[in-house]
């Protein structure tokens, strides 16, 4: 079998069965002491100081002029808040919230890698492998984790912070839950397969739209933001921004004829209006890539013109998501 063709066998299944995909590009901070849930509430956008032991919620940690560190991922258990974010940025988060605890705060950080690691389920047979491990996970909510063993847990992924089910485990209990998965039916999947559904979902990833070029608001992080909490670093910035609708740039999605490789300067009407961050080849739609362009040429349908390219590739602006994936059930549709 041809490398293409089990690429493709891959996608297939994403969409009409179950794929585990081993997620080691996250990595997962382990946050202990009575203060740990206090301290991420001043330091980041979302409000964090109510979650109930196994309740999970997206924030994120911005800088004094309200850029983008890191879009972190929280699952509060009893005695301890695990705190998923990207391998690449992780040790700076660590370091971000150590500069910035007080002295009295009991809090300890520790990077649990490689300890735990993150495991995905895709497709719309997902629900009925992750049940077996938790029967409660089938009707499961998307703020809530539920345990396996005292090691190993599951959530369950919405916009902005990722997709499907993940599975946060001892690297013994998540190899076993894998090699029970593709026993069952599952296949194993890949990074490429994982980067094709994130742009089909329109997720933006660290080191491509999590970045510190860009704020919360335009990469599309708003879920993960409260406007109601009181100040933490980069507030004010981001709450005038918001009031004031004025944004530079905005996270949308471009289709294409061909490639637009990552960092292809757009245009419109000759002058520059944007950068590509992400780009993938979905088997069901074509050439694929996310955008960062000024809002007054974001709408559907523009045609937009490429700088620098020899054989001056056009593309279409594209509402987010490209494909409305119901992962938690057998139903697809493409806008």
């Amino acid at each position: 079998m041809s490398q293409q063709t089990q690429s493709d066998n891959m996608y297939n299944l994403s969409n009409t069965g179950c794929v585990v995909i081993n997620c080691d590009f996250i990595s997962t901070i382990q946050a202990s002491g009575k203060d740990r849930l206090d301290l991420l509430h001043r330091l980041s956008t979302n409000n964090t100081i109510n979650l109930s032991p196994f309740e999970t919620q997206s924030t994120t940690l911005t800088n004094s002029i309200g850029r983008i560190i890191d879009l972190l991922y929280i699952v509060n258990l009893d005695d301890i808040t695990l705190i998923a974010s990207n391998k690449t940025t992780s040790e700076s988060v660590v370091q971000w919230i150590k500069r910035h605890t007080f002295f009295q705060d009991e809090v300890s950080l520790q990077t649990s890698e490689p300890t735990l690691c993150h495991t995905c389920f895709v497709g719309p047979t997902a629900h009925t492998i992750v049940s077996k491990l938790n029967p409660k996970a089938s009707n499961m909510s998307h703020n809530q984790a539920l345990p396996i063993s005292e090691t190993a847990w599951i959530v369950k992924m919405k916009p902005p912070s990722g997709i499907g089910y993940h599975i946060i485990a001892d690297t013994k209990t998540s190899q076993e839950i894998t090699i029970t998965a593709i026993n069952q039916g599952a296949v194993s999947g890949n990074k490429t397969l994982y980067e094709t559904l994130r742009v089909e979902a329109g997720l933006p990833s660290a080191g491509s739209e999590i970045t510190s070029d860009y704020n919360p608001l335009e990469a599309g992080l708003r879920e993960s933001i409260c406007f109601q909490k009181g100040c933490y670093t980069g507030q004010e910035i981001i709450a005038r921004l918001d009031s004031q609708g004025k944004l530079a740039k905005t996270l949308t999605g471009l289709r294409s004829e061909s490639q637009l490789p990552v960092g292809t300067i757009l245009q419109f009407n000759d002058k520059n209006c944007g950068t590509v961050t992400s780009s993938s080849l979905s088997p069901d739609l074509g050439w694929l890539s996310l955008a960062f362009i000024k809002p007054s040429v974001s709408k559907p349908t523009t045609k937009l013109t490429t700088r620098g390219m020899t054989n001056n590739v056009s593309a279409i602006v594209t509402n987010l998501p490209f494909k409305h994936t119901l992962i938690y059930s057998n139903q697809t549709s493409c806008v």
